[in-house]
């Protein structure tokens, strides 16, 4: 059985996105897009640690297909993508693949963390708006804002990524006010 495994470095920033793809644009999104712009991404300080498949959510969001990760060296990194003009003349081919996307999600790495998510199983990605709300003990990965949440962004300040569990399954059905619960496996062909 396959394993996808992802490194965090510690003392860089983690940008969580979620998306949804067109039907069909599959190939758009996948062999136009991301082969143009990952060069640049890497160029500025970007690194794409992978994608893992979305299968259920109670979220604002909606319901995205898939959550990619994306680290950076910190978030000047980013800012400077997305004023390139190479980026700028490609985005819109993302950009009309895309049904949903949500990203500029920072999160920063206190230390060196290996997340390992086997194939076949599931877990939880949850979102809280505030701080210090996950038992860490059941916790694979818990990282906090980079940036100070203000109450009129969509920011959270701390995500969890645990195996799945009653408690995930319970928020599915009754959210938890100011989480968002996602159901997540492996994407191992990413």
């Amino acid at each position: 059985m396959n394993n996808q495994t992802i490194e965090f470095k510690a003392g860089t920033v983690i940008e969580v996105s979620f998306a949804a793809i067109k039907p069909g644009m599959e190939q758009q999104l996948f062999g136009e897009y991301f082969p143009k712009v990952m060069p640049i991404l890497a160029e500025l300080g970007g690194q794409s640690l992978g994608s893992v498949i979305v299968a259920a959510s109670n979220s604002t969001l909606g319901q995205p297909q898939m959550s990619a990760l994306f680290q950076w060296s910190n978030l000047e990194s980013f800012s400077l993508l997305h004023d390139d003009e190479r980026f700028l003349a490609i985005k819109s081919i993302r950009d009309d693949a895309l049904s949903l996307f949500n990203n500029g999600n920072f999160f920063v790495v206190k230390q060196d963390t290996q997340l390992v998510l086997e194939q076949g199983q599931s877990y939880a990605l949850v979102t809280s708006r505030e701080n210090n709300v996950f038992n860490h003990a059941t916790s694979l990965l818990s990282l906090t804002a980079a940036v100070a949440t203000a109450e009129d962004t969509d920011q959270p300040a701390e995500i969890q990524i645990r195996a799945w569990d009653q408690e995930a399954e319970q928020q599915l059905l009754e959210p938890v006010p100011g989480q968002e619960v996602f159901k997540i496996s492996a994407n191992i062909a990413n």
